[in-house]
């Protein structure tokens, strides 16, 4: 390895370059490339530079919005003249290529107009980018590089590896999508950190690849590629389990999508041992049915080592990552293929509860066991639901004993898995029950985002009249639970719709599937179809053979503008809304 120290000497070395450079242009342009992939040591290098010169050097922060460089210089400085001005930001404009581009053509309108040092704080793909779009303006640039200590790259790939799994463990609801301003180093400086150390000839440890793997699988996930992300993560599951023999890893880690329907389902049984103390809650006896610890059921956390915790906890949540990819893939094929997808989904997030269970994290388990039961609702398995529901509640009301906060959603959606298995076992009045019980709860839920970005906030004295406005600047992660909260609120009043129609009261029907088609967010046509199916069903069963007509042409119209037919229920929407939700972090 090279040494921290000599690195840090090379990197002054050239900031006194790049400072000479500065006072050595005063009154002419010059196009000085600074080259550095690091944010950190970027900031660091910018706050130096004022005690090597004391020129007025002015800094322009470009946006991600901003078009044309010379334009947005001209505009900042005004009849400004400085010094010199550094250009941070580069790499984060939406539009590079065409920014580039503009550059190139208007490189004399630099030279006349702009008599001062111009500095570019570049990161390796930007510079790439200069080179194909920009070649003029490149040529006229003076280079000066600046490196990253091995060492401490190391130390940083690590801690963001790390930071990224305790995010998602510490999340109070499901990470569908980590942000990338979690840990030291982001995406695409990981990326520079990757190609720095194998220029180097460094050889990184095998749990730290196993952790870049994983990362390189949410990368993958968000931008829906689901393929690559279940290759990027079966990689990084090969390295945390590597016990298990050919027998264990053949029915626990490579799913082989059977085509035997039943023995697909066989993969659902789950045995959540140790906790005995929850029967009081709700039907929690079948939480000896749900899992089976087959491996290390005697082994207590306490006799546990760091890394063995260490390794069920990451098993854990690759198995659940790999069991969205096959969800997702699940929602995106047709009959009888769907079916097979989440099968392997199942037993991939029965494996993952297993892992938690383990380690007696009851509060993972609480957390993402309601995953399990959106695939028993797609497979129709209303038998497993209608325990998994109870259950979930059982586990919900304890962790809320124990002071947790955020569980409203997963508890109105825990009643509406018990509303839609009433529905389909024609136990109308238990339907209507567990449908109200579901919207009275997500009622308690406003969609604002805590600090880490996942939390719903329930409504209580003290925050009623604070809910955030979709308008008044939350981000887009706002927006998209935001989204999520009126797509299950839809989905209950839908839920309670149904049930009031087998009851006889078709009145009662109509107001909650009016409000359903109100709520329900507009950019999912498929969800808008169903609601519109039933309605339509309602208003001619009443008679009104009109509204019902216009209903079926809206309908129509629908699937010509988008494409489809039919309609699919809550969990195609909501896979899109994750979808959806995961492109601010592209």
């Amino acid at each position: 390895m090279d040494n921290s120290n000599a690195i840090a000497t090379e990197n002054q070395h050239a900031l006194k370059k790049l400072a000479s450079a500065v006072e050595g242009s005063q009154g002419q342009f010059k196009l000085i490339l600074a080259r550095c992939n690091y944010i950190r040591v970027r900031f660091r290098l910018v706050a130096q530079l004022p005690t090597l010169s004391d020129l007025d050097i002015h800094t322009v922060t470009l946006k991600p919005s901003d078009n044309v460089l010379y334009d947005t210089i001209r505009s900042i400085l005004a009849e400004e003249r400085p010094s010199a001005v550094m250009v941070l930001g580069l790499e984060s404009v939406q539009n590079l290529a065409q920014m580039l581009s503009v550059t190139n053509q208007v490189l004399e309108e630099f030279q006349k107009n702009l008599p001062f040092p111009l500095v570019l704080w570049i990161t390796d793909d930007v510079q790439q980018q200069l080179t194909q779009f920009a070649p003029d303006f490149e040529s006229l640039g003076t280079p000066i590089e600046f490196a990253y200590a091995t060492e401490t790259l190391i130390t940083e790939l690590q801690e963001t590896t790390d930071a990224i799994f305790d995010y998602i463990l510490k999340s109070h609801s499901i990470a569908y999508f980590v942000p990338t301003d979690i840990g030291v180093l982001r995406h695409q400086e990981i990326d520079a950190a990757l190609k720095d150390l194998q220029h180097r000839g460094e050889t990184l440890e095998p749990a730290l690849k196993a952790s870049i793997e994983f990362l390189r699988g949410q990368e993958a996930y968000a931008n829906s590629q689901l393929g690559s992300a279940v290759t990027h993560y079966e990689q990084s599951l090969a390295f945390w389990q590597p016990a298990q023999t050919d027998t264990e890893r053949s029915r626990d880690h490579e799913i082989t999508r059977s085509r035997d329907h039943e023995s697909g389902n066989n993969v659902s049984s789950s045995n959540l041992h140790n906790l005995a103390d929850l029967d009081n809650l709700a039907d929690l006896n079948y939480l000896d049915d749900l899992n089976n610890l087959e491996n290390g059921s005697d082994t207590t956390v306490n006799e546990m080592t760091v890394s063995d915790q260490q390794f069920l906890e990451r098993q854990g949540i690759v198995l659940f990552y790999i069991g969205l990819c096959y969800f997702q893939q699940g929602e995106k094929s047709r009959e009888p293929e769907n079916c097979l997808y989440w099968n392997d989904a199942r037993g991939l997030f029965q494996q993952c509860l297993d892992r938690f269970e383990q380690l007696n994290r009851h509060d993972l388990v609480t957390k993402l066991i309601n995953q399990l039961g959106e695939v028993m609702q797609r497979l129709e398995d209303w038998d497993d639901l209608y325990h998994l529901a109870h259950n979930a509640l059982g586990l919900q009301q304890r962790q809320i004993l124990l002071g947790a906060q955020g569980l409203a959603p997963l508890k109105a959606q825990a009643y509406g898995f018990l509303a839609e298995v009433a529905l389909n076992q024609s136990r109308w009045q238990e339907a209507k029950q567990n449908a109200q019980k579901a919207l009275n709860t997500i009622g308690t839920v406003s969609y604002g985002v805590a600090q880490e970005g996942t939390q719903e906030t329930e409504v209580t004295q003290e925050t009623q009249g604070t809910k955030p406005s979709l308008n008044s600047g939350v981000s887009i992660q706002d927006n998209a639970l935001g989204t999520m909260h009126s797509l299950q609120t839809s989905l209950y009043l839908l839920l309670l719709a149904e049930s009031e129609q087998r009851l006889g009261h078709p009145e009662a029907a109509l107001q909650h599937l009016e409000q359903a088609r109100v709520i329900a967010p507009q950019n999912n046509p498929r969800f808008y179809n169903r609601i519109f199916q039933a309605l339509r069903s309602l208003y001619f069963q009443q008679g009104q053979y009109l509204t019902a007509f216009q209903l079926k042409q809206y309908q129509q119209s629908l699937g010509q503008q988008y494409g489809w037919g039919g309609f699919s229920d809550y969990s195609h929407i909501k896979s899109k809304i994750m979808m959806w939700a995961s492109q601010i972090y592209k």
